[in-house]
């Protein structure tokens, strides 16, 4: 019998939102993924397992979404402004609709840390994509495009966990995305 992985790591998500990852046991995940515990072990050996499967599956969703919408986009505001709504407000909202999301989106445990940072670490890697046409601008102000792209990143996720509003986010957000906008010409 195959088992989808997606019903799994929705199940988890909700699970985990609900109760808490401390608090979720295999068996609630199993149960809301309608499966009985011992399937749900012939996929995933524990709850640290699934924990960073859901992690990697809702960070490539959200990539994919981002590398689907720069298609789009015309300009490198654009698309700033489409990974901030994608990767940082979202997971703002997240973490304001429950407070069992920031265990979630910090990664709870050493494992689902890791996971966390492969995931920052591909998203640094997509931000340095739409900067490397700006490279000679960087390079003037003294950086490479990944370090300008890793600080977009950490300047960014420090905003979202700073901010004590979805408008005082927005207007930080903001500000970064002109920062970046200057220093590039973009």
């Amino acid at each position: 019998m195959k088992i989808p992985n997606e019903k799994i790591v929705q199940a988890a998500l909700q699970v985990f939102m609900r109760y808490g990852i401390r608090r979720t046991t295999m068996n609630d995940i199993a149960r809301e993924a309608g499966l009985v515990r011992q399937t749900l072990y012939t996929v995933y050996s524990g709850k640290d397992e699934v924990l960073c499967a859901t992690i990697r599956y809702f960070s490539d969703q959200m990539q994919q979404e981002v590398a689907a919408q720069w298609q789009q986009a015309e300009n490198l505001g654009e698309k700033l402004d489409i990974y901030f709504e994608q990767s940082i407000v979202a997971s703002f909202r997240m973490i304001r609709a429950s407070p069992e999301a920031v265990d979630m989106i910090n990664g709870y445990s050493a494992a689902g840390k890791a996971e966390i940072r492969r995931g920052q670490a591909r998203k640094t890697d997509a931000l340095a994509g739409i900067l490397q046409p700006f490279e000679a601008a960087i390079l003037a102000a003294g950086l490479s495009v990944s370090q300008f792209a890793a600080f977009i990143q950490s300047a960014a996720l420090g905003l979202r966990n700073s901010a004590e509003d979805e408008a005082e986010l927005a207007e930080l957000l903001a500000a970064l995305r002109a920062s970046v906008l200057s220093l590039t010409g973009g």
